[in-house]
């Protein structure tokens, strides 16, 4: 078994290229007419049983798949908890696209034409803990939003690993989930993550340091070890002290895993 604390892994990015330093994307102006149109129709079906295809639609327009676990910058009219509306402005990490439900004893400074609409989500750490914005995709309720440069010295599928393991372990522990098939399902959702990133292939690991231990994880031997390029196959996250770990297996030695934290 290896305990490693990670600053590369070296998987295919089938992604698009994030911008340089110095530059930043216009996620409403790369939008066009028929792409709002989308979304204007998406939300007509929202409240009913195509709402989870309504959302998707909309992710595709938004291509969350690229954006998300992102850092960005959005300011516009996000619904409060009570149902209302206000002008703020939100640094955080782009997450996925969600259901609103308007008030109709509500006002809201932008029309409103559905009783729900997409919204785009923002997650923030306040305090401490993780705080959600949630900003209707409509033209006048989205002032500007804009993804921050990528400046990270971690590739952005890492980030968006990290993002999904910090959601997956913030709903054990907000929801107070100890039944193993609850937790089995949230495993499963974010191995399907990394299974989109990885497509089944060997990773290679270029970590600071590492602990190996030899002669089987419950009664082996710890062997210190600094900068080291290692290989790995078939990674794996499970549940390690109410949180997922990635497990990796040894190519030279079935025996020996790769502990990622």
């Amino acid at each position: 078994m290896l305990v490693l604390e990670v600053c590369h892994i070296a998987i295919y990015d089938t992604y698009m290229e994030l911008p340089k330093a110095g530059t930043g994307i216009d996620l409403l102006g790369r939008l066009s007419k028929d792409d709002w149109r989308e979304i204007a129709a998406a939300n007509l079906c929202l409240g009913g049983e195509s709402e989870a295809e309504a959302l998707g639609d909309v992710e595709k327009v938004m291509r969350t798949d690229e954006i998300e676990g992102e850092r960005a910058r959005v300011v516009g009219y996000r619904q409060t908890e009570y149902g209302s509306y206000e002008l703020c402005a939100v640094e955080g990490v782009i997450d996925l696209v969600s259901s609103l439900e308007n008030d109709s004893e509500i006002s809201a400074p932008f029309a409103t034409y559905t009783k729900k609409m997409a919204a785009l989500c923002v997650r923030t750490v306040e305090n401490d803990g993780s705080k959600d914005y949630y900003f209707p995709l409509d033209p006048q309720a989205i002032l500007s939003a804009e993804l921050f440069p990528d400046d990270s010295v971690l590739p952005r599928y890492i980030r968006k690993l990290c993002h999904y393991v910090d959601k997956t372990q913030e709903a054990v522990e907000k929801n107070d989930i100890r039944d193993v098939a609850s937790r089995e399902y949230l495993i499963d959702d974010l191995n399907g993550v990394l299974g989109d990133i990885s497509q089944g292939t060997e990773v290679r690991i270029d970590c600071r340091a590492y602990r190996r231990r030899a002669g089987g994880i419950e009664y082996g031997v710890d062997v210190e070890a600094r900068a080291q390029v290692l290989f790995g196959a078939a990674p794996l996250f499970v549940w390690r002290d109410n949180r997922p770990i990635l497990e990796v297996a040894d190519l030279k030695d079935s025996s020996v895993f790769f502990i990622l934290t």
